[in-house]
């Protein structure tokens, strides 16, 4: 049955979770982008959720700020695509 499951996972993308590293790394790599090194990255907790589309939440914390980011994962064909959404964040 397991062998099953994972063929199944192969030809039908799936959305990452809000907290799956590979979550995590892209958000990271969407910050070193903008040349902002992100100290702390947790609390990733999903808001709301459907079969195409997760809004999340996380906390965050550079060497300067802190604050919230909200972002969505959405599959793009058989890749997923995080999109953050807005950020609060407060200089320390």
């Amino acid at each position: 049955m397991n062998r099953i499951n994972q063929i199944y996972k192969a030809f039908t993308p799936q959305l990452p979770g809000c907290a799956a590293q590979a979550t995590a790394d892209v958000i990271r790599d969407i910050f070193k982008s903008k040349n902002v090194a992100i100290t702390v990255l947790n609390n990733m907790t999903t808001v709301s959720e459907s079969s195409s589309l997760q809004t999340c939440q996380a906390h965050i914390e550079t060497a300067a700020e802190t604050g919230t980011i909200f972002y969505t994962i959405t599959l793009q064909g058989s890749s997923f695509q995080v999109l953050i959404t807005k950020v609060d964040a407060r200089r320390r």
